[in-house]
């Protein structure tokens, strides 16, 4: 039967591949060794009885048949390469590689278990391919329950992964977390033998359609259109402007927060919709942002004004004018950089608050220095040997404290003004404060 052809642990590996058998590609027929070993493995599976590989290299090793071990395990593995038998290991079924070690491995023979391939009706075969197809969106090329199962199997493993993909960035796209009771089926189908696609898996056709009809189709749809990058052009937005939102139109916003949040949003057109409200709201915020800068510019313009209308200004060396206008145009320096309105609005009332009485310090420190006058001689003194007389040194005046007038403590405990007198008391007790404050060598800044 073996024809003297005599075999190696390299045909071993050839043997149980399908697509390089040892003994011809799938479907060209079995030989006469393969089918004497399936003949057997048959009659046994009548009995009850699961054929291990050890017994299986008993008998055929053995007369009348006188076999070398490795011919015998060539032929059994060429039956599992062409999908006439499949063999289990504690359950598990094993080809290809994993067949070939469990062979040369003594220790596991004896649990690999040989049983006859299960033989499936056309019609079996035919919902298997057509619900392959709506599945996967693509025909199968399996002509039988093997290399159809094989496929099954394939694409499975690649939708997980395709699936896996999109729930792992359910954090930005909150929507994928629908897909996860699909994942878990397709994950659920891993592990099954070719022959389970063929006859189990079409008890699950409806739920597997729908699901990938409802939901992954429609995602794919999503994520690979125009829908996602205005969802993503919203989310950004969103995040980005959040607290200059609050200053434009919180409603408007909150409208747009429902859509994407919405976890439907991947079917029909709602976040298509989105596209022109988004945009007014970007708009919106824009302009907000753009007065913003021109109310802090406004408020330097007129600090600017205030200053240069001094007489102390009008005093100063241009040196100390130059230094004075770059510290008050330094208020204007980076406006475009600041995107937040409450930042810009801070920045004007800082402006408002603080940048006169500032100037008024500067200017105190920039005022020049009174030039010592020269010692005189007067008529008395000529004649005279030795120094001229120095007049006694008068230091200059102590440069005035700036204050603001909102610091200055007034003494008036009543909470509020309720009458005329009221009004008289608190001005006349706020004009005794403010006289107090400048005698006492300050500026109040009004």
């Amino acid at each position: 039967m073996l024809r003297g052809v005599v075999y190696s642990e390299v045909d071993l590996k050839k043997a149980a591949r399908s697509e390089n058998s040892l003994f011809g590609q799938e479907g060209s027929g079995l030989g006469e060794a393969e089918q004497e070993i399936l003949n057997f493995v048959q009659s046994q599976a009548r009995n009850g009885v699961n054929v291990s590989a050890k017994y299986l290299k008993e008998r055929f090793s053995s007369k009348p048949y006188g076999w070398p071990e490795i011919a015998v395990f060539c032929v059994a593995a060429s039956l599992v390469g062409k999908g006439k038998v499949e063999v289990r290991s504690d359950g598990v079924i094993k080809e290809g590689d994993d067949l070939v070690s469990a062979l040369q491995n003594n220790r596991l023979i004896e649990n690999l278990l040989f049983t006859p391939q299960t033989e499936f009706t056309s019609a079996q075969l035919r919902k298997a391919k057509d619900l392959y197809k709506e599945l996967f969106d693509a025909p199968a090329d399996g002509s039988d329950a093997r290399s159809l199962g094989a496929e099954w199997s394939s694409s499975v493993a690649e939708m997980v992964e395709e699936i896996k993909s999109l729930t792992q960035r359910d954090a930005q796209y909150p929507f994928t977390k629908s897909l996860k009771p699909l994942q878990a089926k397709l994950q659920a189908m891993s592990d099954k033998p070719a022959s389970w696609f063929i006859t189990e898996v079409v008890a699950q056709e409806d739920d597997l359609l729908n699901d990938k009809e409802d939901l992954l189709d429609k995602i794919r749809s999503f994520m690979g259109g125009s829908q996602r990058a205005i969802f993503d052009d919203v989310q950004q937005f969103l995040t980005a402007q959040l607290s200059n939102i609050e200053y434009v139109d919180g409603d408007a916003a909150k409208q747009l927060r429902e859509v994407i949040e919405d976890p439907n949003c991947f079917k029909g057109s709602a976040v298509q919709n989105l596209k022109s409200d988004f945009y007014a709201l970007k708009d919106k915020v824009e302009l907000q942002l753009l007065n913003e800068r021109k109310a802090v510019q406004a408020a330097v313009a007129d600090i600017e004004v205030k200053v240069a209308n001094l007489s102390e200004y009008a005093d100063l060396l241009d040196e100390a004018k130059s230094q004075v206008s770059d510290a008050i145009a330094s208020r204007k320096v980076g406006l475009d950089n600041i995107t937040l309105i409450p930042a810009l609005r801070d920045r004007k009332n800082s402006i408002q608050n603080d940048l006169f009485a500032d100037m008024l310090a500067l200017i105190e420190r920039l005022k020049p220095v009174p030039v010592e006058p020269e010692p005189q001689v007067t008529p008395s003194d000529k004649g005279k040997t030795g120094p001229v007389p120095t007049p006694p040194h008068t230091p200059p005046p102590p440069a005035p404290k700036i204050i603001k007038a909102s610091e200055v403590r007034i003494d008036f405990n009543a909470p509020y003004l309720a009458d005329e007198a009221d009004v008289d008391r608190y001005v006349e007790e706020l004009k005794k404060s403010l006289i107090a404050e400048i005698r006492d060598g300050k500026k109040v800044v009004v």
